[in-house]
């Protein structure tokens, strides 16, 4: 990749200790879209220069700057749920943020009765692992897919689903909010998820002098994303947050690859609050698949 390899390797050679490595492509991609707005990312000169990226060898791909040019952001409200006296604001798949609050509630349910450390961590342990099993299998575009969210926060459910727990060396499986909370099952909607997801990404967590505060967590997927680069920054390689292989029995998968879909992110941003209603925390982390377990710690 011509870009990035003159880069971090100008001349061919890689970088030194002590080596201050400046990136002027950058900062001015960085003018233009302070100057001219979105529009400097979305039309003209950069999303053709990104797709010419993504259609060089290796593996040249089909991206367009109509594709680039044709596409929306997404705003949804941020979901929230209590944890004892706390309350927690998140992310709305298609990213994780949902499982802050199942993890949350399975934990209390689990925890009710430890007595010892030792109980207390083997309840989020497997307050993890119920949710991961949850998250795994229901979560997914929410533009594509009906994703019983509602029901998957329910702490009714959440208080059945901690009775479900696994032993040590069990793998986890999804439980069913439908069937529990309606008698109308959902998880057969979907077959096992296949996704397999890679570690990476970045979080800030800022409150300013005002009190506004910002949970901002960004990637461009795996190391180094794509390892294309235009502009001065790489192109990520997201597509590989999809569910690439078909579920083994046959169905199709909440987080199935398909034209026009999101994937699904372990990104989990969020925001506790307490009693009074006042800012606690803002939390979140970069880790890939371990996301939420790393943001539930």
């Amino acid at each position: 990749n011509p870009a990035s390899s003159a880069y971090f390797y100008p001349e061919g050679k890689a970088l030194e200790v002590g080596h201050v490595l400046k990136n002027p492509a950058y900062a001015e991609t960085l003018r233009r879209i302070a100057t001219e707005g979105p529009s400097a990312f979305y039309e003209g000169e950069i999303p053709l220069a990104i797709a010419a990226a993504a259609h060089r060898e290796p593996n040249p791909g089909t991206l367009t700057a109509a594709d680039i040019s044709t596409y929306r952001t997404a705003r949804r409200e941020a979901i929230c749920g209590g944890y004892r006296d706390t309350k927690i604001c998140t992310t709305t798949p298609p990213s994780s943020g949902g499982a802050q609050i199942m993890i949350a509630g399975l934990y209390n349910e689990l925890s009710a009765d430890a007595t010892t450390q030792a109980d207390k961590i083997a309840a989020f342990v497997d307050a993890q692992r119920l949710a991961y099993a949850d998250r795994d299998h229901f979560f997914g575009d929410p533009d594509a897919i009906d994703i019983p969210l509602n029901d998957l926060l329910n702490p009714k459910y959440l208080k059945h689903r901690a009775t479900q727990r696994f032993a040590p060396n069990a793998t986890p499986t999804h439980g069913d909010p439908g069937a529990f909370l309606h008698g109308d099952p959902v998880a057969s909607l979907w077959g096992t998820d296949t996704t397999a997801e890679v570690p990476g990404t970045s979080h800030l967590s800022i409150i300013d002098g005002e009190g506004n505060a910002v949970a901002m967590t960004a990637t461009v997927e795996g190391p180094f994303g794509s390892a294309r680069m235009v502009g001065g920054f790489l192109l990520n390689n997201q597509m590989s947050d999809f569910a690439k292989e078909v579920s083994p029995d046959g169905k199709a998968v909440a987080n199935a690859i398909a034209p026009g879909r999101r994937p699904r992110s372990s990104m989990s941003p969020t925001m506790l609050f307490d009693a009074a209603g006042d800012l606690l925390m803002v939390t979140g982390s970069p880790g890939g698949n371990s996301i939420p377990a790393y943001v539930s710690k």
